[in-house]
Order: C-alpha cells, then structure tokens, then sequence
C-alpha cells in the first residue's frame, strides 16, 4: 500500500498513486517525473528549473517545447500596445480595436454598420467586400429590445431564427449581434473563399495566419492604416 502525503489516502500500487495525485487539482504534483511537492512554490521552482516545457506565466505544461515556445510567442503574452485610432485605448491585436469599434468602444453613436459602410467607400484592393453599398449616410444606430411577448410558453424566442433563451437579456443580446447581418467581407484569397458578417471578423481571420494570406506582424501594420482610414470616414 502506498499513502499519498498530501491527504493521507491508501492507494494499492504506485501507479494508482500516481494517477490519484494527478487527478487532484490540489496535489502539487509533477506528472512527467512522478514526485509529489509540499507546497505549489516548490512544484513551480522545480518546472522552471528542469527540463519541463512549462510557462510560469500562465501555470502550464506543454507535450513538446514547440508547443510551448509557440504559447509565449502568441497573444496570449502579447502586450496591449497596439493604439486604437479614435480613442486612447491599446489593444493586443487589430481584430480587437475593430470588434471595439464596431461595438460602440469608442462611441456608443457608432456601430458595426457605420464600420462596414465605411470600409465599403474605401474601396480596398483587393476587394475584401461582397455586396456593393450606395454611399451615403449610414442610419441612426438602433437597439432592440425584446418584451415578454417572445415568451413561447417555456423560453424567450427569436423571432427571426426560433433560437430560445432562457432570459430576455440574452435574447436582447442576440437580436442586436450580427448573427442575423448578411455576409458583407470575404477572404480576399482567392482559394480560401470564407466569407464573414463584419470586419473584426475578417481580420481575426487574416491574423490566425489559417489561410496563409499574411503573417500577423503583417496584418497589424495593414489593420493599423485601415483603422486610421476609416476612422476618419466614420468620424468624417
């Protein structure tokens, strides 16, 4: 019989032992070598020290030191940095200064829709929109709000895809999302060919580098000079 140390349980092999300290989120137990530490210092001094491919920063072990050099070197440990054109806030990434435009971060006067019409006068090339905009003023901004009059009887109701929530905020929440907005971009890569509701979206597409179009540090320096461009249209 083996007793584990850190809460006294018998455990009849060495591997019945092994697989009880590792299924226990409160043992500071170190898998690869088999050794159970006092303390949680003690088990990160020694993932640091040894050969384990570990981030202190984020208290996590990776099967391969690709795998972990490839967690530090993404956004995860990106610094907020990146400037949003319109207002003092940073952001680790351009898809997020656009998702905080299109959401109303900078002015809640603003939304996706003023975002997209101006990214359609901009005329980019290559084209990255689908549908063709008369250019002109974009309509006030419109909130809807659901009443209990989208009560079925058991949930609140969408009327428009029959989804059902369980309070009228969620469904408040979805009817003023872009899940119901027509696809207006596309992947400007001819073979990839996806095609998104709004902006942020494309360009979190571009940055996951999932269809080779460019590299993110390339996507940024773009994304930047877009932003400040249509900035300057929506604000215009």
């Amino acid at each position: 019989m083996i007793q584990c140390s850190q809460c006294d349980k018998k455990l009849r092999t060495r591997y019945g032992w092994m697989m009880h300290c590792q299924a226990k989120k409160d043992h500071n137990f170190c898998a690869e070598c088999a050794i159970l530490f006092s303390n949680r210092a003690s088990l990160h001094s020694h993932l640091r020290a040894s050969y384990h491919n570990y981030c202190s920063a984020c208290d996590r072990l990776f099967s391969s030191d690709w795998a972990c050099q490839q967690h530090k070197s993404s956004r995860a440990h990106k610094k907020s940095d990146i400037p949003c054109s319109m207002c003092s806030k940073k952001f680790k990434a351009p898809s997020e200064i656009a998702t905080h435009i299109e959401s109303g971060g900078c002015n809640p006067n603003i939304n996706r829709h003023h975002v997209s019409a101006a990214i359609h006068a901009m005329h980019i090339s290559p084209p990255i929109t689908i549908t063709h905009h008369i250019e002109g003023p974009v309509n006030p901004v419109v909130h809807f709000s659901a009443t209990d009059r989208a009560f079925n009887g058991k949930a609140y109701e969408c009327y428009l895809c029959h989804v059902e929530f369980s309070t009228l905020q969620s469904l408040t929440l979805h009817l003023n999302s872009p899940v119901h907005d027509a696809n207006e971009f596309k992947c400007p890569k001819r073979r990839c060919g996806k095609k998104f509701k709004v902006v942020s979206a494309l360009i979190q597409h571009i940055e996951s580098e999932s269809c080779g179009l460019a590299r993110f540090t390339t996507v940024q320096m773009e994304a930047m000079l877009l932003t400040g461009q249509f900035a300057q249209l929506v604000l215009g």
